[in-house]
């Protein structure tokens, strides 16, 4: 098997995988299904992976880069620190968005008791070291310049998570109490994302 073949096949368990942990939730998504719908056998999983719950935390270890990676870009690029913010808050939602199962499964994570929940802990309390250290000095520079209120940098951090996450943990609810199609769902989420921008942005006023 040459090297590109590797990259490829394990390229496509990860994918199989994360749509399938999305789906079913990580319990129930098996190494069966995740080989049949990646084209391999289960052997190939274990090769690669060696257990199910390492193929898990490879699954949360890319979606928490994805996440690293896109506030981090925002944080090197020149702009003001409003635009910053709203930058954050809709690649927050864009991420979500493309991931909405992903705040539900680590909820259950943290409200279970699984194998890799160590993992996800040490994931979610290394972030805000590795994203919010600069955003929190910007934010102190803006809030003694008195263009921001006060207000703790997880205060802000908390607001931003909370509002995009909770509309796709909600998101059985929203659909089935407005009666909403797929399409609908989607065109509802575009109105939110904008109306979560505006509700951040109104908070930084002094």
């Amino acid at each position: 098997m040459t090297t590109e073949t590797r990259v490829d096949m394990e390229r496509k368990i990860l994918e199989a995988a994360a749509e399938l942990f999305l789906e079913k939730g990580f319990a129930l998504a098996s190494t069966t299904a995740i080989a049949k719908k990646a084209g391999c056998n289960q052997a190939l999983i274990h090769y690669y992976f060696r257990t199910k719950d390492r193929l898990v935390e490879a699954i949360l270890r890319e979606k928490l880069t994805l996440f690293l990676s896109s506030f981090t870009k925002i944080d090197e690029e020149a702009a003001s620190f409003e635009e910053r913010v709203r930058r954050k808050v809709e690649t927050h939602f864009d991420i979500l968005a493309a991931n909405p199962r992903l705040p539900f499964l680590l909820l259950n994570e943290f409200a279970g008791n699984s194998g890799h929940l160590p993992f996800v802990r040490k994931m979610v309390y290394d972030l805000p070291g590795k994203v919010f250290g600069e955003f929190s000095r910007q934010l102190g520079e803006e809030i003694s310049a008195g263009r921001v209120r006060p207000m703790a940098p997880t205060d802000l951090i908390l607001t931003l998570i909370s509002l995009n996450a909770m509309l796709f943990i909600a998101q059985p609810v929203i659909t089935g109490v407005f009666g909403l199609g797929d399409e609908e769902f989607e065109s509802f989420a575009r109105r939110r994302k904008t109306e979560h921008v505006a509700i951040i942005m109104r908070s930084l006023k002094p």
